[in-house]
């Protein structure tokens, strides 16, 4: 792992550990955040998108050992989606309770897209590579 992915991991656990935090009592985060629908769900697309097409590019480009990226790339941002729903108003949380796990499925969703392409992009960019070589 470089140095973005355990800045990535710290960021990742603060939030998670600020959302249990707000969980268990100990800090009141509910309310904090206005949040709307379309932009959690817009923003939890897009992280799932950008996290999956990193993950493939260092994991399957630059030969980085994958069972260490998975995690923090797939598991990780997930806390961050835990703490804006935790930081969403209060009836929100008691209204549709499972909201968080379809943000999470979206995410997961689209986390998958970009790896489960990598291997129809994989003969196309050997064959670049070949070609630049010579």
């Amino acid at each position: 792992m470089k140095r973005m992915e355990l800045i990535l991991l710290a960021f990742c656990v603060a939030c998670g550990l600020v959302a249990t935090l707000g969980f268990v009592g100990v800090l009141d985060v509910a309310g904090t955040l206005q949040l709307r629908l379309y932009p959690l769900f817009g923003a939890v697309a897009a992280a799932g998108w950008l996290a999956g097409n990193v993950f493939v590019v260092r994991a399957y480009r630059q030969g980085v050992s994958k069972r260490l990226l998975l995690p923090v790339y797939l598991v990780g941002p997930l806390a961050v989606i835990q703490l804006a729903w935790a930081m969403a108003p209060a009836e929100w949380q008691r209204g549709a309770p499972l909201l968080f796990l379809l943000a999470c499925a979206v995410y997961i969703l689209f986390f998958l897209v970009p790896w489960s392409l990598r291997a129809s992009a994989a003969p196309r960019l050997r064959r670049d590579e070949e070609e630049s070589r010579r």
